[in-house]
C-alpha cells in the first residue's frame, strides 16, 4: 500500500511506473492493476532465496532502461541490490529496522524520530538517506481529510471506536480486543467498527464475537475509503504497523498494540511523544480496561493532547517529498 501511495505521487509527475510482485495467496496484483499500474507477477517458489528472485526480477524487468528501482522486502539486501544494479539508473530501498546492510542511492526509513546514525555501516556512504514520519507514504485522502478531522475533534465525545489489527491478523488479535472491550465502561451508545483484511483467517471468529457484543459492532472488509472512516472515528485500538502514520495525520488518539519486532520501535516512540498509548497484547483485557476508566473519569484533555501530539508526527505529503527526491 505505501509502494502505491508512492507510485500514485510519481504519476502525478509524469513518471510511469510498474509493480513486480511475488504471487503467493493473499497478494495485491490484482488490485494494483484496479488502480492503474502495470502489475508483473513473479512466479517463484514460496522457499524461493535471494538469487532466485533476483533472477526472476531480471527477467521481468527486461530490457528497458528504467530510471528508479525501488525496493520494499525485510527479506531482499545489499547482494539482491548488487545484483539489480545493471537494471535501473538509481536504486532506493524502503525499511523499517536498521538490521540490514543496503547497497542503494537512497534509503527511505519513514519511522518516527529515526536517526542516520542508527544504519551506520549499513549503506554507502553516497546513499541519500530519508528518514522520519515526514516521509511517510500515504495515499492522498489521508492529507485531504485531516482539516476536517482535526476540526471534529474539537469539541470530544466516545462515540465511534475503530479495531483495526493489520489485514491478515494472524494471530487474532481483533478478536482478543473484542473479549477485551466487553469489560470496558464503554457509553451505551457507543459503536464499534472493525476493519478485516479480505483474506483475514479469523474472519468467522471475529463475526461470533461481534454478535455477543454489548455495542454494535460493524466488520468492514477491503474499506474502499480508510481516510474517512478514520477521520469519522474517536478512538481506535489498532497494530503499531505503517497504519500508525495515517491515524496521526488524522489526529485520532490511538491505543497502539505491537505486533510484531518491527512495530516495536514505532509503539515506543509514539507513546514517548505522548500521540499514542501502548498495551500488551499479552495483557489486552487489563490494558484495555486501564485505557478506557481513564477516559470514562474525565479523558477529554488526555484525548485532546494525544490528537494534538499525533497530528505533529506526520501530516500526509510524505509521498509527495519522496517523489520530488526521486524525480530530482
Amino acid at each position: 500500500m505505501r509502494c502505491l501511495a508512492l507510485a500514485g505521487a510519481l504519476r502525478e509527475r509524469g513518471a510511469e511506473c510498474a509493480f513486480f510482485c511475488q504471487r503467493q495467496p493473499g497478494d495485491l496484483i490484482d488490485f494494483i492493476g484496479e488502480r492503474g499500474f502495470a502489475a508483473h507477477a513473479l512466479h517463484l517458489q514460496a522457499d524461493a532465496g535471494r538469487d532466485a528472485d533476483a533472477r526472476a526480477t531480471l527477467a521481468a524487468l527486461g530490457a528497458a532502461a528504467w530510471d528508479r528501482l525501488v525496493v520494499d522486502h525485510y527479506g531482499l539486501d545489499a547482494a539482491w541490490e548488487r545484483r539489480l544494479r545493471s537494471a535501473c539508473g538509481r536504486l532506493m530501498a524502503l525499511d523499517d529496522m536498521p538490521d540490514r546492510a543496503h547497497d542503494c542511492d537512497l534509503l527511505l526509513d519513514q519511522n518516527f524520530r529515526r536517526a542516520r546514525a542508527q544504519y551506520a555501516g549499513l549503506v554507502p556512504t553516497r546513499c541519500e538517506m530519508l528518514l522520519g514520519a515526514d516521509y511517510a507514504l500515504l495515499r492522498p485522502e489521508f492529507a485531504a481529510a485531516r482539516e476536517w478531522s482535526l476540526a471534529r475533534r474539537s469539541a470530544w465525545r466516545l462515540e465511534r471506536v475503530l479495531v483495526t489489527m493489520g489485514g491478515t491478523d494472524e494471530e487474532n488479535a481483533t478478536g482478543a480486543v473484542l473479549e477485551g472491550l466487553r469489560d470496558c465502561p464503554l457509553p451505551a451508545h457507543c459503536r464499534i467498527t472493525v476493519v478485516l483484511g479480505l483474506h483475514a483467517p479469523w474472519k468467522d471468529a471475529v463475526e461470533r464475537l461481534a454478535v455477543c457484543s454489548p455495542w454494535p459492532v460493524e466488520i468492514l472488509c477491503n474499506v474502499a475509503d480508510m481516510a474517512a472512516l478514520m477521520a469519522q472515528s474517536d478512538v481506535c485500538i489498532g497494530a503499531a504497523g505503517s497504519t500508525s502514520w495515517e491515524r496521526c495525520c488524522l489526529g485520532l488518539p490511538t491505543a497502539l498494540v505491537s505486533l510484531a519486532a518491527n512495530q516495536d520501535g514505532i509503539a515506543t516512540a509514539l507513546e514517548s511523544h505522548g500521540a499514542a498509548v501502548c498495551l500488551r497484547l499479552s495483557e489486552l483485557d487489563a490494558g484495555l480496561r486501564r485505557f478506557f476508566s481513564a477516559l470514562a473519569a474525565g479523558g477529554a484533555a488526555q484525548l485532546s493532547s494525544m490528537s494534538a501530539r499525533a497530528a505533529e508526527v506526520a501530516d500526509g505529503l510524505g509521498a509527495w517529498r519522496v517523489a520530488d527526491r526521486l524525480c530530482a
